[in-house]
């Protein structure tokens, strides 16, 4: 099998050959650094409630909300939601906190006064959305609230299905980056990555499609843009789930990180830290792609000091969300 090198970036760490030019980096999104262990392809991390092995964004299979009461302050709430789960990986915490659990439940018609307490609660009730991170793998779990909510196992999952390692792979689609080729047409529910593979987007449990938004631009290469998408069930359940899609650019592009960054080697899916590169590198985005454990890679090329252009393996990019 093949070894492949991979470089890990944001969408927005690369300056294109013009910006270069200019002293200017492309202005897409922040380049950021991820720290990982010597394999990414370790214990895959996931939420679990009585022992059972919850799937991304699940709703917590419980017959009825959780009972709370005007008054309960936003503390108690968040308290309650992390005390029905676990994760696989206990060294792992959950990164949902007072302040984000406040936005969450005001979008959902949660009144509450000036303490963080809840004044009223809407009759339907709201959830607690419960985040975890590790090595860049991003989970999550909802968790229902209100004596009036009932709750079924049957909520849908926006899902998407593509060929890859001579294998069928089916993921939440919620939190992935794929890349698309300059000019391709994009259908967000159907579309073909720069890889040749086609991606296809449905909803679980014989759940409908809609999407909410889509601000990719295939005409912009180097841009990258989001669609949102929601599954609806027979019962009136809704999932709401979003993707990036990264529009391969053009030409050589200068790395744009702070300092350096780390790639990686990938052999038969497993991927371990390779050697470091540095801010202002050259390189040369490709058109091949890989999903592991939820992480997008793409293809490079790096150019050497002697301004030579050296195909250094063929899978790169790494697109982190």
């Amino acid at each position: 099998m093949k070894q492949v090198l991979k470089i890990m970036l944001t969408a927005a760490s690369l300056l294109s050959t013009g910006s270069m030019l200019l002293g200017t980096p492309i202005n897409v999104k922040a380049a950021s650094n991820v720290s990982t262990t010597n394999s990414l392809n370790s214990d895959n991390l996931y939420f679990l409630f009585n022992g059972q092995k919850l799937a991304d964004n699940a709703v917590l299979p419980m017959e009825k909300g959780v009972a709370v009461s005007n008054g309960d302050s936003l503390e108690k709430v968040l308290t309650t939601a992390k005390s029905l789960v676990s994760l696989s990986m206990p060294n792992v915490q959950i990164t949902t906190n007072v302040s984000e659990l406040r936005g969450q439940v005001q979008s959902q018609n949660v009144l509450l006064d000036n303490s963080n307490n809840i004044a009223q609660i809407p009759s339907a009730g709201f959830y607690v959305t419960l985040t975890a991170r590790n090595n860049g793998q991003v989970v999550n779990v909802r968790v229902p609230f209100g004596n009036a909510y009932t709750v079924t196992q049957n909520a849908p999952e926006v899902q998407v299905s593509f060929e890859q390692n001579n294998a069928t792979q089916k993921l939440n689609v919620n939190n992935l980056i794929f890349q698309i080729t300059s000019g391709s047409k994009f259908d967000p529910l159907n579309f073909v990555g720069s890889n040749k593979v086609q991606f296809k987007l449905s909803a679980s449990n014989n759940g409908t499609l809609t999407v909410d938004s889509n601000t990719v631009d295939p005409s912009q290469p180097g841009s990258l843009g989001q669609v949102k998408v929601t599954a609806t069930n027979s019962q009136g359940q809704k999932s709401m789930s979003s993707f990036e899609v990264y529009v391969m650019p053009q030409g050589m592009q200068r790395l744009g990180v702070d300092i350096w960054t780390d790639s990686y080697r990938i052999s038969d899916g497993r991927v371990w830290k390779n050697e470091q590169l540095n801010r202002g590198d050259a390189i040369y985005v490709g058109n091949d792609t890989q999903i592991i454990n939820k992480v997008s890679y793409t293809e490079y090329r790096l150019r050497a000091k002697k301004m030579l252009t050296v195909q250094v393996i063929i899978l790169g990019l790494k697109l982190v969300i």
